[in-house]
């Protein structure tokens, strides 16, 4: 369903909100691989999973169908929608430094990591570093942690900076 051209991008935005991003791609790749990994536990830079957030989810869940159970018996035409605010907040990611869907801390201890769209951290990361350096007052414990992120990233994987100079290289005055 998340691969339909028509449905698909509905239900992958209705999916982020009660599962991590790496899960959507993993249903339209590989769907097997998708339910094995919502199985398993995992801790890596772009997902934390566990039988925590796991079973959060599934409360999360069980309890809307409970609650539009209860409104469909009074109303049969009602309708079911998501509430705009609505997000499931996982507590073992809660509070971390997210970028481009890497958790920076994990990342900072395995800057090896093969990211899944290696571009588009490193897109983000160098928009924050960018954003994070023109403020008058900076968070500073951000700062650092961003810093050290792109000195861990560019270290581990060298190819990344190249990529970094070829895509802005055109943007310096002549």
């Amino acid at each position: 369903m998340i691969s339909d051209k028509l449905l698909g991008p509905k239900v992958r935005l209705i999916l982020n909100k009660f599962l991590p991003p790496i899960f959507m791609d993993a249903m339209q790749d590989n769907p097997e691989a998708s339910v094995h990994m919502f199985e398993s536990a995992q801790e890596n830079p772009e997902l934390v999973w566990n039988d925590e957030a796991r079973e959060k989810v599934q409360a999360v869940v069980k309890r809307m169908k409970l609650s539009h159970y209860e409104t469909q018996k009074d109303n049969p035409d009602v309708l079911w929608k998501l509430p705009h605010d609505f997000l499931v907040v996982y507590a073992d990611v809660e509070g971390q430094i997210m970028i481009g869907g890497v958790i920076l801390k994990l990342f900072i201890q395995q800057p090896s990591w093969a990211l899944r769209r290696p571009r588009e951290f490193v897109v983000a990361l160098m928009d924050r570093f960018d954003n994070l350096i023109s403020q008058a007052a900076p968070n500073g414990e951000e700062l650092e942690t961003v810093t050290q992120a792109s000195v861990c990233l560019f270290l581990a994987q060298s190819g990344m900076a190249d990529m970094v100079i070829a895509d802005w290289l055109h943007l310096l005055p002549c």
